[in-house]
């Protein structure tokens, strides 16, 4: 029987919920990709037979974005109470990627924010739109397609004697994050809306984000797809409540 690969180990990691054991047991595994495909140890052979070729493939490409994303989660969804100045230089100053932040009440109303100029007008109507839903801590994401390209918000609520009070987001264009890839040209990242760096795929990144991922990714979390006669490999990943997907193409078998 075809041994469980290291990418199907993290990927069912990935359609758990983002409680604290499993955000540690999926950036363990995110770990040990980059030390398996990234910082490479040279005694390690890589075209051996104990390495699916899609893996040694996709994950020299995404990990050093994964892990940054790993990072950020767990910093945003650690911080349920209002943000003061010094939690917002250190978020700025650890994630330099990051077009910005932004702590709002309930009422979408901004109470901080950094930097304080902006290229991208800031969006937060999304993130106060669940209400009282943010009662369940849990982590949240949205896309805002602006017309300067699309803007990743990653956001968690906080609170005041354990009263709902606001929200506080990290933001960020996926063009400045991917930049910490080896060769992300080589890299493809989409979410089921829309592409959020198409690297050097042209116009093969619209095609791929345009299948069917809403019903892909309900019973997949990683696998191939053909577009356009590529073959590509994909991985699935949670950030907060929304799925992103990585890509890359197969190279011809030898």
């Amino acid at each position: 029987m075809r041994r469980l690969t290291l990418f199907a180990c993290l990927a069912l990691a990935l359609v758990a919920l983002t409680g604290c054991d499993t955000m540690r047991r999926t950036w363990k595994d995110t770990q040990d990709l980059y030390r398996t495909y990234v910082n490479v140890d040279p005694a390690v052979d890589l075209k051996a037979e104990d390495h699916d070729h899609w893996e040694a493939v996709l994950a020299p490409l995404m990990t050093p974005v994964d892990m940054q994303l790993g990072e950020l989660t767990r910093l945003v969804d650690n911080q349920d109470s209002f943000p003061d100045d010094s939690w917002a230089d250190r978020l700025l100053k650890r994630f330099p990627w990051l077009t910005g932040m932004v702590a709002s009440n309930m009422y979408g109303v901004e109470l901080m924010v950094r930097p304080d100029v902006s290229l991208k007008p800031r969006n937060v109507a999304p993130l106060v739109a669940p209400g009282d839903a943010w009662r369940d801590r849990k982590l949240r994401s949205f896309v805002d397609n602006t017309p300067l390209g699309p803007e990743v918000y990653v956001a968690s609520p906080f609170f005041k004697d354990n009263v709902l009070q606001g929200i506080v987001a990290a933001h960020f264009d996926m063009r400045s994050l991917v930049q910490l890839s080896p060769d992300s040209g080589k890299l493809l990242v989409i979410t089921p809306e829309a592409v959020l760096w198409a690297g050097d795929f042209g116009d093969l990144a619209a095609a791929a984000q345009a299948e069917p991922w809403a019903d892909i990714l309900k019973d997949e979390v990683q696998g191939e797809i053909e577009v356009q006669g590529h073959p590509l490999v994909w991985l699935t990943r949670y950030l907060g409540d929304q799925q992103i997907v990585y890509l890359a193409e197969l190279p011809p078998e030898d």
